[in-house]
């Protein structure tokens, strides 16, 4: 019975959200938005921010603004083993006048 309930719920909220998704104008930029399993795979600390303003001849432009960054974690030893890593990604969409 709470199984059933869960994946009631589930398909009920997903029904009723809603949301504008972002387009950005260099899209293969925003690595660990688009993938955030990507986080694993850096070898190297990696910090990527992105920023678009849509129609900036009008009152209240759209902006877009992400950030992201990737700390790898290694094992440390006689011989050092990557075995994944630690991501931060913030993310902001802006639009109108209440923003």
């Amino acid at each position: 019975m709470r199984t059933t309930m869960t994946i009631l719920l589930v398909v009920v909220v997903v029904g009723i959200a809603s949301a504008q998704r972002p387009i950005f104008s260099q899209y293969y930029n925003t690595g660990l938005y688009l993938n955030p399993a990507l986080v694993g795979e850096e070898k190297d600390i990696t910090f990527q921010a992105n920023y678009r303003s849509q129609w900036g001849n009008i009152d209240l432009p759209f902006k877009t603004t992400q950030a992201s960054v990737a700390y790898p974690v290694v094992k440390r030893g006689v011989k050092p083993m990557h075995v994944g890593g630690l991501g931060l990604s913030i993310f902001r969409d802006e639009t109108g006048q209440s923003g």
